[in-house]
């Protein structure tokens, strides 16, 4: 099997493509497509080191689980199933709290390049001729216009995961409660200042990712139950910079 995932071997067998996709909030976004034996070959070292991707990300990472495989293909659950699962905890942990901070990560996958990809699998223990031909993956993809991580293909959303676990680990070691849907993080706390520590615990741990924090969805939220609910702004502050608290 290693001898088969050599990096210098990568070869591809059809174009790598892509175009624009409406998102459902307004707005594009791009998708890239392998074709099947492409998928595969990407997915493949993934296959080997699925369980350590999936332990690193721990039990507060709701979206994009591994269930199975199917040809080649790692096979998640589905979102419907894994969203009510995270509406679950979070409600749980909302009643519990007073403030809760959110935070998402700015041009998630397009930032996500081989050398986060790199330090976080070397991280959690994957061997390295699987690191080198993932990291020869991402670097092909570079080469052809894909900035970081290419959306669409499934692999993505599994190595995606594993880098921005970084954040989850660094919580989860601060004791901070908190959930995560890919890149959305909501972290429950006692009052605002709490809150606005703990975000400093994330967004510190994300950048030494290289990932930068969209400031504008960097905010506290003063009705725990309410956000949940509705999501509504008018139960947010606007405090968002997390170098200068709301005290």
């Amino acid at each position: 099997m290693r001898e088969r995932l050599g990096p210098a071997d990568l070869r591809l067998t059809d174009e790598v493509r892509s175009g624009p996709v409406p998102r459902p909030g307004g707005g594009i976004r791009w998708l890239v497509r392998l074709g099947p034996s492409d998928e595969r070959a990407y997915a493949a070292p993934l296959r080997i080191a699925g369980r350590r991707v999936a332990a690193a990300s721990g039990p507060h990472a709701h979206a994009n689980r591994i269930l199975g495989w199917r040809d080649g293909l790692p096979q998640l659950e589905p979102w419907p199933v894994a969203r009510e699962r995270w509406r679950a905890d979070a409600r749980r942990l909302a009643l519990r709290s007073r403030v809760v901070a959110t935070a998402d990560v700015r041009d998630c996958y397009a930032s996500i390049g081989p050398v986060a990809v790199q330090e976080r699998l070397q991280a959690i223990g994957v061997a390295e001729p699987l690191v080198g031909w993932m990291r020869a993956w991402l670097r092909m993809f570079a080469d052809r216009g894909v900035r970081g991580l290419p959306v669409g293909p499934t692999p993505s959303a599994v190595l995606a995961d594993a880098v921005l676990a970084i954040g989850d680990h660094a919580l989860r070691s601060a004791g901070v409660a908190h959930v995560r849907w890919v890149d959305d993080v909501a972290i429950f706390a006692s009052g605002r200042r709490e809150a606005a520590a703990a975000l400093d615990v994330l967004l510190t741990a994300w950048g030494a990712a290289g990932l930068e924090p969209n400031e504008a969805k960097v905010r506290l939220h003063a009705d725990p139950v309410g956000w949940l609910l509705d999501g509504a702004s008018r139960h947010s502050w606007t405090s968002a910079r997390c170098d200068n608290p709301a005290s």
